[in-house]
């Protein structure tokens, strides 16, 4: 169709792989839902996390199921000319990855550090810089933070 009905369509199997429920699913009320409805606004109201596969959902990956559920609702917006490009949803799925890497990575020092009285490193959250187009200088920077 086009590149950003392809974007909303990626959306709808982003969320169905984090919540582990197909694009029209029954409730808890044996009633069809859909899910690129029900989980935006859910996740406008702050309570998408019950939405979400339980087996995934531990403390360290919060924040990147938020993440990724902010992506998810981005690429779900009505109006196409609002969702990103997939160029876009590429690079911001890069630097989550990143990031989460850098973080885990940080922490394992830390982890490290701590048993052997070195100073511990920062670990960088992940936040606003994953959100738009970036280029490498941006993530030096914001790893540099």
């Amino acid at each position: 169709l086009t590149d950003k009905s392809d974007v909303y369509s990626f959306g709808v199997v982003l969320l169905e792989l984090m919540t582990r429920k197909r694009a029209i699913y029954t409730d808890n009320f044996n009633e069809k839902e859909s899910l690129s409805y029900s989980f935006p606004l859910m996740f406008h109201r702050k309570t998408h996390h019950v939405m979400l596969d339980s087996e995934i959902t531990d403390d360290a990956g919060m924040v990147v199921l938020g993440n990724m559920g902010e992506l998810a609702v981005h690429c779900l917006s009505q109006r196409g000319d609002d969702r990103p490009t997939m160029k876009e949803v590429a690079e911001r799925l890069d630097m989550m990855r990143r990031l989460y890497s850098h973080a885990t990575s940080a922490c394992e020092h830390n982890c490290f550090a701590r048993s052997y009285g070195a100073s511990p490193s920062v670990a960088v959250p992940l936040n606003e810089t994953t959100r738009g187009t970036i280029d490498m200088s941006e993530l030096v920077e914001d790893l540099a933070r």
